[in-house]
C-alpha cells in the first residue's frame, strides 16, 4: 500500500515496496520508497534496496516500477551506497 501527500507545489509518494527493471529483468527490489516532486517535472526517490543484481543495475534504461500504484518512472540518475539508493526520475505518461 502507499500515500499521497501533496499542498499544491510539493507532492510527494510513500510505498512499501517496489523495484527497478531493466527491460524485463528486475535488477533491484526496494522497500520504503519516498518519491517527491516539487515545481519540475523531475521527481527525487530515496528507497532501502533489499536485492540486486550487480550487473542488471549498471545498465540502462532502467525503469523504477511501483506494483500496487501501477506508476512507472525513468531513471535518469542513480545512486546505491550502503543500500539506501537515491534516484532522481521522470514520470511515464
Amino acid at each position: 500500500m502507499g500515500s499521497l501527500l501533496s499542498d499544491g507545489h510539493h507532492l510527494i509518494i510513500r510505498s512499501v515496496t517496489g523495484e527497478l527493471r531493466w527491460g524485463y529483468r528486475r535488477a533491484a527490489q526496494l522497500c520504503d520508497l519516498t518519491f517527491e516532486r516539487y515545481a519540475s517535472p523531475t521527481w527525487t526517490l530515496t528507497a532501502k534496496v533489499t536485492t540486486q543484481d550487480e550487473y542488471a543495475v549498471s545498465q540502462r534504461p532502467l525503469v523504477c516500477v511501483l506494483p500496487d500504484r501501477r506508476w512507472q518512472f525513468d531513471v535518469l540518475t542513480l545512486q546505491i551506497n550502503d543500500r539506501l539508493l537515491t534516484a532522481s526520475l521522470r514520470a511515464q505518461v
